[in-house]
């Protein structure tokens, strides 16, 4: 998509853009992206009202690294586009999407100095390291105003630009040249459990924000509560806890959250820390008692995904090639996994095969309807998939959830 909107010039004495891109350009993808791809990127054309939706190419988020000659066909294709870069493996790259300049020397701090930094139109800054196995993960849950750009997501880099107001991406510090010297993300420095200018002696603790304070100091109880510490104790840590909420919750309801915390522990409810369990009704044993390998699959999947809530695939020969169920044939698995389909404790909600490596995905549905029909739970009970989305609609080249383009 081309667009007249002027583009702002480099600063005087920024580095260039990338080799052979001009600065201004009219057409970055056409101008970066072999280069990009020379040098290890796996780029991708963007477009959209803020040129940040990729574009030309289906399940990017999965993808190796291609052949050229896909590069090549996108550069003819999508010549005037923005230019993404796919992070993770594919381009064995890890980006720090930072939105507050401000916090731009506490993450470095964090993660380790980087040769290469790049800025968007809008003032946030791209770090750039090595890529170690990061996932996509947002960081403002420890009050910092930034994301996690790794397996599965995709940044906006230079040339482009921001297609509504002419801004353009640039580089801060470093040049491409410096994508084979990039440090890896100090371990640990992602954390979320790990504290950030905490208030409190406790290193575990974060500054927490209102409409989170009392899930966030409920959880914070059990887990001290679990180590056999007395109603007593329980209230001074809550009141510790407390001092680290913005602002912090009322006297009353730290006691009343307490209270609660240690009257789940003591009668043996707090199960915090302890071994995973799996929860299985009398209408559903019932119904799988007769096929116990469907029983013993459906236990390893709520183990793995119902505690997690999103969409995942039962993919038989990655799961036999992985040894999920030991000893198990592909056909085994197989029909494990369609009696759980036909039994309906697993429902498809997106089907796959539109490029390799994209599989069915399925949810896990709370109470099917064969148990609902077998009178053990009341037909008037909501019956909709516990915390799972109805359906997952695939928008042709959007990002991950969680892996939105800066």
């Amino acid at each position: 998509m081309r667009t007249d909107t002027e583009v702002r010039s480099p600063a005087p004495g920024a580095p260039a853009s990338t080799a052979g891109a001009k600065a201004g350009s009219r057409t970055p993808y056409a101008d970066a992206a072999r280069d990009l791809y020379r040098r290890g990127l796996f780029p991708i054309p963007c477009e959209g009202d803020d040129g940040k939706k990729p574009c030309g190419v289906q399940c990017w988020q999965r993808m190796k690294r291609p052949p050229e000659a896909l590069i090549k066909r996108l550069v003819k294709e999508h010549a005037a586009a923005n230019v993404g870069v796919v992070m993770g493996a594919s381009s064995r790259c890890t980006v720090v999407d930072v939105d507050d300049s401000d916090q731009v020397d506490e993450i470095r701090g964090r993660c380790g100095e980087t040769r290469l930094v790049t800025r968007t139109p809008s003032g946030g800054v791209h770090l750039w390291y090595r890529h170690d196995g990061e996932h996509c993960r947002n960081l403002r849950r420890v009050g910092l105003n930034a994301d996690v750009k790794g397996q599965g997501g995709m940044i906006v880099v230079p040339p482009s630009f921001n297609r509504s107001n002419g801004r353009p991406y640039e580089f801060e510090t470093g040049s491409w040249d410096d994508l084979s010297r990039l440090p890896k993300i100090r371990p640990g420095a992602l954390d979320l459990a790990t504290s950030r200018g905490s208030r409190s002696d406790n290193a575990s603790m974060v500054a927490v924000p209102q409409g989170q304070r009392n899930t966030w100091l409920f959880h914070k109880l059990l887990h001290f509560a679990v180590k056999g510490a007395d109603l007593e104790s329980i209230l001074k840590h809550a009141h510790a806890c407390n001092r680290t909420c913005a602002p912090p919750l009322p006297e009353d309801e730290v006691r009343r959250v307490a209270h609660r915390a240690w009257t789940m522990t003591a009668r043996g409810d707090n199960w915090t820390g302890g071994e995973q369990r799996v929860i299985l009704t009398r209408s559903e044993f019932e119904l799988l008692a007769a096929t116990p390998d469907a029983f013993a699959l459906l236990a390893k999947l709520r183990l793995a995904h119902e505690a997690v809530g999103e969409p995942f695939a039962v993919a038989v020969k990655a799961m036999k090639a992985a040894g999920v169920m030991p000893g198990w044939s592909a056909e085994r698995l197989r029909k494990a996994r369609d009696t759980l389909e036909s039994l309906g404790f697993l429902r498809l909600v997106r089907k796959g095969g539109r490029c390799p490596g994209d599989p069915n995905l399925y949810v896990l549905v709370a109470f099917p309807a064969a148990t609902r029909v077998a009178g053990h739970i009341p037909i008037q009970q909501n019956t909709a998939p516990r915390r799972y989305p109805a359906a997952l609609p695939p928008a042709a080249g959007a990002p991950a959830r969680g892996c939105k383009a800066s």
